[in-house]
């Protein structure tokens, strides 16, 4: 081997290697010149998520019980005011983070999971396992998800884990019919006909095959439920079947409207928390599809 040879593998080599570091950090400051609104979109849901994980020790009272006066304004001693049986609402709005976060991260994890394990099986396969999986999937849609959500809870009662396997199984046929679409496409490309020819089987052709191909598509699909996730939640609460008091929840607390007139600011804070989580949500939805998707990305 010439020298000039030896030296250009070893600069190379000297790129490829690199420091790993700064080029993550590279690509976070590109992510974030590129995509500004989805990274303070981002950086809003983390801080929420340490609010909710930190809620005990940020809740300055007793979000469960009366602390002062009923109905008192926002003041230095209650930032948000207290509620119609004096429990300080700003302690409510941080303990109702946890709620909200809760039922939004791990209800669209299950449905995430549950819709694209059918998906796969039932787009790949086909025939009359397809057959029977869509028209259940049919039968299930036709119900509008809070409608499905509430007949679902009156049967199985109210708790935080009832709630979140509803909405889970609620959001899952329509990640499954995605998935499935996507992977009725993928069915027919080369690198599965290869992976037939060599002999691989089926589960093998889904897991190492398919699977990894389908998970940009599914991230974009979990980020773009969430906010409804969240909405159905706090449709739930409000219409007092979702968590069960005393667990502070940001719909529960809009539930209380005999109380608005005489003080507003119990629906104008949850309200605002609410609202700002959903479109947290909503905006890094987009940016991940416009990230995600080559075609926007191209654009």
């Amino acid at each position: 081997m010439s020298d000039s040879t030896a030296n250009a593998s070893s600069e190379g080599a000297s790129v490829a290697v690199g420091p790993p570091g700064r080029t993550r950090w590279q690509r976070v400051r590109r992510l974030i010149r590129v995509q500004p609104i989805g990274a303070i979109s981002l950086f809003i849901i983390l801080g929420l998520v340490l609010v909710a994980i930190f809620a005990p020790w940020l809740a300055p009272h007793d979000a469960t019980a009366g602390v002062g006066p009923t109905l008192e304004a926002p003041s230095s001693s209650h930032w948000f005011g207290t509620d119609n049986q004096g429990r300080d609402i700003f302690s409510r709005v941080i303990e109702g983070s946890r709620t909200a976060l809760q039922v939004a991260i791990f209800a669209t994890a299950l449905g995430v999971v549950a819709g694209s394990f059918i998906g796969l099986v039932s787009g790949y396969f086909g025939g009359w396992l397809d057959m029977i999986v869509q028209r259940f999937v049919d039968a299930v849609m036709a119900f509008p998800l809070l409608i499905l959500a509430l007949v679902m809870i009156a049967v199985v009662g109210e708790s935080l884990r009832n709630v979140i396997i509803v909405i889970g199984i609620g959001i899952t046929p329509g990640i499954s019919r995605i998935v499935r679409g996507i992977v009725l496409s993928e069915r027919e490309n080369q690198y599965i006909e290869a992976a037939r020819t060599i002999g691989a089987s089926a589960p093998r052709i889904l897991w190492r095959h398919l699977l990894p191909n389908l998970v940009a598509p599914i991230v974009v699909v979990g980020s773009a439920v969430m906010p409804g996730v969240v909405l159905v939640e706090a449709g739930l609460s409000f219409l007092g079947l979702g968590t069960p008091p005393p667990t502070p929840s940001w719909g529960r607390d809009l539930s209380d409207q005999r109380f608005f007139r005489a003080g507003p600011w119990m629906a104008i804070f949850p309200g605002l928390a609410l609202s700002l989580l959903v479109l947290a949500f909503n905006l890094l939805g987009d940016a991940i599809r416009d990230v995600v998707d080559p075609r926007l990305r191209n654009r």
